[in-house]
């Protein structure tokens, strides 16, 4: 019995210290490698900057209650978050995509240039 015991922390812990879970709101992730995280109350962001000044950034926002329509509640959250912050981000997005999930959810992501 103790040999089952050790091989299995021998193949599972080097494992889980590698593929770290961890969670925001309804969200659980794995940070993405090579990112900056940095987390506030209403939102969980991830960051890089290459060295030729591109750069990458990734943004959770907490979940909020959804209304009748969910084009207008990403496109009102959209307006919130992006284009009133940012003044380069184009008043519509570039695509929307929305795909249908398990139980009735809906999952909605807007592309934009910023």
């Amino acid at each position: 019995m103790e040999k089952y015991v050790l091989t299995s922390l021998i193949i599972f812990v080097p494992y889980a210290s590698f593929a770290q879970t961890n969670s925001f709101d309804v969200f659980t992730f794995q940070s993405p490698k090579y990112f900056i995280k940095s987390e506030l109350p209403s939102s969980v962001q991830w960051s890089m900057k290459n060295n030729d000044t591109s750069f990458c950034v990734i943004t959770v926002y907490k979940s909020l209650s959804a209304k009748d329509d969910i084009t207008k509640d990403v496109m009102a959250q959209r307006k919130e978050q992006e284009v009133k912050k940012l003044n380069t981000a184009n008043k519509e997005p570039l695509k929307m995509m929305t795909e249908q999930m398990l139980d009735g959810w809906a999952s909605t992501l807007a592309i934009g240039n910023f």
